[in-house]
């Protein structure tokens, strides 16, 4: 799973807003809402899917906050018998991984690993910076470029009125090195949004497939952004838990 290692942290960090908005004006409906909702500083957010790696089927829920650059995310991996939990902190390009399954194996006393995501995209292939655009906002970021935003109906939300679009994402992979995507031969499928009466994303469909080792995976994740606005913060870690991922060898 080392190869795509940089999709799925890249789509576990896009689960954030970002209050650094771009000043682009577009009468694309999804593109404008992407930049609406990047303006707004906190918000709640849960998300759940499906991934599938040679025929064995795992599943991810999960929810958190953000405010401004920082995301503070719980979740939990079920793949038939195995169950996992994990925690996650990011600020910016460096995130702090909390997993029940990695206790056992840090030093006494910690309990979080940091990764510097510019260093882990120097192993993988893969532009963090770019990818995320200096901020943890990477999906709403891509949905910026959108141009052919499709009506598909209207829907409910958490109770709220939304406008169901399907959009396709022209620089979807952007970011990525061009011996990662020989290696791994991504495929993307449309992005689905949500977008309420007042402008802002209110849901986010995501689906794509890579190969590892020979095998296709294919994560599907829906994130749901709600409560805009809210008063939350988002701590770090204590120094005294943390152990640096490039010191445990």
């Amino acid at each position: 799973m080392a190869r795509v290692l940089g999709f799925l942290l890249a789509l576990a960090a896009s689960g954030a807003l970002t209050a650094c908005g771009g000043d682009k004006l577009s009468l694309d409906p999804v593109a404008a809402a992407a930049e609406r909702t990047q303006a707004i500083e906190s918000a709640r957010v849960s998300f759940f899917g499906t991934g599938d790696v040679g025929g064995k089927v795992f599943r991810f829920t999960g929810h958190g906050v953000t405010h401004g650059a920082r995301t503070r995310m719980q979740m939990e991996i079920v793949a038939g018998a195995m169950r996992s939990t994990s925690e996650v902190v990011q600020d910016g390009l460096v995130m702090y991984v909390r997993l029940d399954a990695l206790s056992s194996q840090l030093p006494e006393s910690k309990v979080w690993v940091k990764l510097d995501l510019r260093e882990l995209g120097e192993a993988v292939g893969a532009d963090f910076e770019q990818i995320l655009a200096t901020n943890p906002g990477g999906s709403l970021e891509e949905l910026l470029s959108s141009t052919d935003a499709r009506k598909v109906g209207t829907e409910l939300v958490r109770g709220v009125p939304t406008t169901h679009y399907e959009v396709t994402i022209a620089n979807a992979g952007e970011g990525l090195s061009e011996e990662f995507l020989q290696n791994t031969k991504p495929e993307y499928e449309p992005t689905h949004v949500w977008i309420d009466d007042e402008g802002l994303v209110r849901r986010l469909r995501i689906a794509f497939s890579v190969l590892d080792g020979g095998r296709r995976v294919h994560p599907v994740t829906t994130l749901e952004m709600y409560d805009f606005g809210a008063d939350v913060e988002v701590e770090l870690p204590p120094d005294d838990e943390v152990v640096d991922a490039g010191d445990l060898g």
